[in-house]
């Protein structure tokens, strides 16, 4: 097996087809039984995959660390799907609330105002 690229390898997303991070040391390969169960095995190489994880956290306002993970449908044979860092998300989302609700406010202080003027 070849060894697994550094993360700052991109690849397309077949059904997004937006550039996305491919999550390295993390295998992912489903085997579907004649009963019609489908298992789905995951293979992960340590160390590298947790330093992966350590460089790409997002951490919320409760001090969380997380790390969003995509699982794409491979077209290759040997791989199910392939893994990639979802990196959607909102490091200001509060501060972005913030903004909304005080432009809400400050609307409709202008709004009561210009009545009671009225």
């Amino acid at each position: 097996m070849a060894k697994a690229k550094k993360a700052t390898k991109t690849v397309e997303a077949e059904t997004t087809k937006a550039q996305s991070t491919l999550v390295p040391n993390l295998f992912i390969n489903d085997h579907t039984f004649k009963t019609g169960t489908t298992v789905i095995n995951i293979g992960i190489k340590l160390p590298d995959f947790i330093d992966f994880l350590q460089n790409n956290k997002r951490v919320d306002k409760n001090g969380s660390s997380w790390v969003n993970i995509k699982f794409i449908p491979s077209s290759k044979e040997n791989r199910s799907h392939v893994p990639v860092l979802d990196e959607y998300w909102h490091k200001d989302a509060q501060s972005l609330a913030d903004d909304v609700f005080s432009e809400d406010f400050e609307k409709e202080s202008r709004a009561v105002k210009n009545k009671v003027t009225a």
